[in-house]
């Protein structure tokens, strides 16, 4: 069966698009009530007035008019730049849902694997790994996996293994992991320290200040661009080349 299309839409973005737009605010000419109480700006007292009045002088104001409580008799209107509004709005939203993802990476649990057997040179590179995910606050599975042909002493051998490890890294992980052994699986789970939980999560607001600070210096480039550009539109208006 073909899927239903609604003004050329599939049903769950129709549905989509009408949840975003029963979201935002009327705005301006959307706005119907004919008596409004329209909150002005700091220095400016709040006033009640005609929807035309309204419009007209948040116009010449060079802003716009835009509905906060429909229900409230008269409907109150907030006069303001909208489209500055509405991208701080979607900046605060991208930040909570890029800190939200931030806490989920910083709370997902890695996983080192090992061998009862395992070489040296494979051992430290296998360190290295879990040095690297505790401290960026990660708490490690640690799982060695007993091939076939260790024989009986295989869950001793990854039992001791594990205790070495846990051992190097004593001075970044908190006390009382407990090794277990099931089948051909010997494991353990470590957990960073706080200090080391709490550096990580520095280390990304860090990195969130320095991308926000360069988009915010890319945003205000643009800006004076676009000023430039218009002041010399103007300049070319009032003072046209004359061509001979």
């Amino acid at each position: 069966m073909p899927e239903v299309q609604v003004r050329g839409y599939r049903r769950e973005e129709a549905a989509r698009l009408a949840q975003r737009n029963i979201s935002r605010p009327k705005v301006n000419h959307e706005i119907q009530s004919e008596l409004l109480r329209v909150l002005w700006q700091k220095g400016r007292e709040n006033e009640v007035m005609g929807r035309v009045e309204a419009l007209r002088k948040a116009k010449e104001a060079g802003l716009d008019l835009v509905e906060v409580d429909g229900r409230a008799q008269p409907p109150v209107c907030r006069v303001m730049d909208f489209s500055k509004y509405r991208f701080e709005q979607s900046k605060k939203e991208k930040d909570a849902k890029r800190k939200q993802m931030e806490r989920k990476k910083l709370d997902e649990v890695k996983e080192v694997q090992l061998k009862p057997r395992i070489e040296e040179h494979d051992l430290e590179v296998k360190m290295s790994h879990l040095t690297k995910f505790l401290e960026k606050g990660h708490k490690v599975k640690l799982v060695v996996r007993l091939t076939r042909g260790i024989g009986k002493d295989g869950q001793k051998l990854g039992k001791e293994l594990l205790e070495r490890v846990i051992t190097t890294v004593e001075d970044k992980v908190l006390e009382g992991a407990e090794i277990s052994a099931e089948g051909a699986r010997v494991t353990t789970m470590v957990a960073p320290k706080p200090e080391l939980v709490a550096a990580a999560r520095a280390a990304i607001e860090s990195i969130n200040k320095h991308t926000a600070a360069m988009e915010k210096r890319a945003k205000e480039k643009e800006s004076n661009s676009t000023h430039q550009d218009a002041d010399l539109g103007a300049k070319n208006l009032e003072n046209p080349v004359q061509k001979s």
